[in-house]
């Protein structure tokens, strides 16, 4: 089996980047959140039964979907629990746990009904109130709470479903609701119960991760290891070392992170989004950015490609709005040649501002 390194990269993300709202979904089958990537091994089932993946963790850091913040860890979690939707590398909203769901007139009201036959790993079945608990847990966490800042309400419709209300209109309101649903009364337990094609149990050495013969999704997986054996790591440099020596056979690494330790031995290679967006904030209430050539000087100023080259070696999109340029409308939007890196451009407008311009700075 080949090397794989799964490299967890900084790149931009707006979160309007969903398509059009519709009223009804049309027949899907379901994807789950799993695991994947590009492979030529189709349907293969010898090549299927052969498979053999060894993946790490760290034992002292939590396993919980709504308190883990470690990416080593929380890669785990595409295996073991799925969310309402889930969100590909391009942007699109897939539903899963949901199958199908409905928007008030003003854009303020969603209602989701759950996909019949959703069951969690132990063959109960998903409810209602499963997703209620699970969205407050995701609510009173530090990793999900970002994205309830403007939903005002969430219980059930009264009909069966799931309703959620924002207090202003959002048509993209699908793409935050990927969080992991489990059993609502295991929402604080270490390894809570969902609904993912794997199981979690404690093995001599680690842990051991063991595929449903009867999961609820039937869709396909490039994941299809009846067993995947996990191993504790305590560093960086451990997992690095493991993986260079053939114990492990998947990573995830950030190279853009301060404790990324480099990998020097052959390997294979996929680009993860993060989601993560870095921007800069100017506070218009003081005296100097309140000017507007002052604002539009540091735009120009900055060389997003140095940034990008120098200090995530090269794994980041630079972009001038915000917004990913991997989304499909980026090059039609206002501004998106306006402001790409130009000194003279800056220089002229910190003249204009500072010169020109009646004490404004």
């Amino acid at each position: 089996m080949k090397k794989i390194i799964a490299l967890c990269l900084c790149f931009a993300f707006c979160l309007s980047f969903l398509s059009g709202c519709k009223d009804s979904l049309d027949a899907y089958t379901p994807t789950g959140d799993g695991l994947t990537w590009d492979d030529d091994t189709g349907n293969d089932d010898a090549a299927q039964s052969r498979q053999e993946l060894t993946l790490v963790y760290y034992p002292d850091r939590s396993m919980n979907p709504f308190e883990a913040t470690d990416f080593t860890n929380r890669a785990l979690f595409s295996l073991l629990y799925q969310g309402l939707f889930t969100v590909d590398r391009d942007y699109h909203v897939e539903p899963v746990l949901c199958g199908s769901y409905r928007i008030s007139q003003d854009g303020k009201t969603y209602v989701f009904y759950l996909a019949e036959g959703a069951r969690f790993s132990d063959g109960a079945p998903v409810t209602p109130q499963d997703v209620i608990e699970s969205l407050t847990a995701a609510k009173n966490s530090q990793y999900y709470k970002g994205r309830f800042a403007h939903i005002s309400w969430f219980g059930e419709s009264g009909d069966g479903g799931v309703q959620v209300n924002v207090d202003t209109p959002f048509e993209n309101l699908p793409i935050l609701l990927d969080i992991p649903i489990v059993k609502q009364s295991e929402v604080n337990a270490p390894t809570p119960l969902g609904t993912g094609p794997y199981t979690q149990h404690k093995a001599v050495d680690g842990l051991l991760l063991r595929r449903q013969s009867n999961w609820w999704c039937k869709a396909d997986m490039a994941v299809t290891a009846a067993a995947i054996s996990v191993k504790p790591a305590e560093s960086i440099t451990q997992i690095r070392d493991d993986f260079e020596t053939g114990k492990v056979s998947l990573v995830c690494a950030d190279p853009g992170s301060g404790k990324y330790a480099d990998y020097r031995s052959d390997f294979e290679l996929w680009d993860c989004e993060t989601g993560m967006f870095m921007y800069l904030v100017c506070n218009t209430d003081s005296k100097v950015f309140s000017n507007t050539q002052v604002r539009q000087a540091v735009t120009y100023a900055i060389d997003r490609e140095e940034l990008v080259k120098d200090n995530y070696n090269g794994f980041a999109r630079p972009t001038t709005i915000a917004m990913d340029p991997e989304y499909f409308t980026y090059n039609v939007c206002d501004g998106v040649d306006t402001f790409i890196y130009d000194a003279w451009m800056g220089e002229r407008e910190v003249y204009y501002s500072v010169y020109l311009a009646q004490g404004s700075c």
